[in-house]
């Protein structure tokens, strides 16, 4: 399943990424311009399952989660900068089951171990300011193994021509 999904949106998944499941989202862009934005991983009851937050102003990346009643855990943090590589920008998150591996442009920036359990149902994209360093949408890919992954990889974009007959 790939959908898109823009600043302030809320995707809600068909089926939930369960252990062995990996999720892609992959901007077109990256806007060097000091902004905050945070990517969440829901699961059905409202708890963040994951929660990352790219702070420019901060050069850093906080990894957390927080129940949805709750107070937030302990931030983990890695540095931002270096891991934005374009034209192909692309963050995963493979589900091993007891932690989540987080890829960057295809490099492990951290291994977040699982504070809260359950399967992603929804990733709601968030920037508590005007602008967000990431396209306008970004495309969001679920599969079930990494396997598939393999199988199904492709360009996200492909070169859009006129067709001289419709002129």
């Amino acid at each position: 399943m790939s959908c898109l999904l823009g600043p302030g949106m809320t995707v809600t998944l068909h089926d939930a990424i369960e252990t062995g499941g990996l999720v892609t989202i992959q901007s077109a862009s990256w806007d060097e311009n000091n902004a905050t934005t945070a990517i969440n991983l829901l699961n059905n009851s409202g708890d963040k399952l994951l929660q990352m937050s790219l702070r420019q102003s901060t050069n850093d990346i906080v990894f957390n989660s927080q129940p949805a009643n709750g107070q937030k855990g302990e931030e983990g943090r890695e540095v931002l900068k270096g891991f934005f590589l374009l034209p192909d920008f692309s963050i995963t998150i493979f589900d091993h089951g007891d932690r989540y591996q987080l890829l960057f442009s295809h490099q492990t920036v951290d291994y977040f171990n699982k504070r809260i359990h359950g399967v992603i149902s929804s990733i709601p994209y968030d920037y508590p300011g005007e602008d967000t360093p990431f396209s306008e949408a970004l495309v969001v890919s679920v599969y079930d193994a990494l396997g598939i992954l393999a199988l199904t990889s492709r360009p996200i974009c492909s070169e859009i021509r006129s067709n001289p007959a419709m002129k």
